[in-house]
């Protein structure tokens, strides 16, 4: 069984549906906030769809995921990005995260960067890949969210 954390209700067949809010067809509920989880298992794959925004302390949070991850589990992470009209859309959002953040985010002795990919919007888009980035500390809009991927290691 893998665990969807954060799943709000996008709910997923095989997947321990974790959400911090009672939703149509969540498995388990609880404040993201407070260690340890109530979870019972070890998973070899964690989805976590824009949730890392929301909590108090990102860092914590993978750490303790990592308590619940079998060696080599994939960590599946979407975040806003920063300098995107939608990383404020939410009066709930407490982080904001470009490239560098998320790098430092991680810590390198619980898990390995396997992939790191920001994805562009509409405009962004329109700029060839070899500036995006650069011109993307200038301009908002370039960018939507950065999805990035890990694996765990013990």
């Amino acid at each position: 069984m893998n665990l969807n954390f954060g799943c709000r209700e996008k709910t997923f067949p095989g997947y321990l549906n974790v959400h911090y809010a009672k939703l149509r067809n969540v498995d388990v509920v609880f404040d993201f906030d407070k260690f340890p989880y109530p979870l019972k298992e070890k998973y070899p794959y964690i989805e976590m769809y824009e949730i890392l925004e929301h909590v108090e302390n990102p860092v914590l949070v993978l750490k303790e995921l990592h308590r619940h991850c079998f060696d080599k589990a994939r960590l599946h992470i979407t975040v806003p990005y920063y300098n995107c009209a939608g990383a404020y859309n939410a009066w709930s959002h407490v982080h904001f995260f470009n490239r560098k953040a998320v790098e430092l985010m991680i810590d390198q002795n619980l898990f390995r960067l396997v992939k790191l990919r920001l994805i562009p919007t509409r405009l962004g888009r329109l700029i060839p890949s070899f500036i995006r980035e650069k011109v993307s500390f200038i301009l908002g809009e370039i960018y939507s969210q950065i999805e990035f991927e890990l694996e765990a290691k013990f």
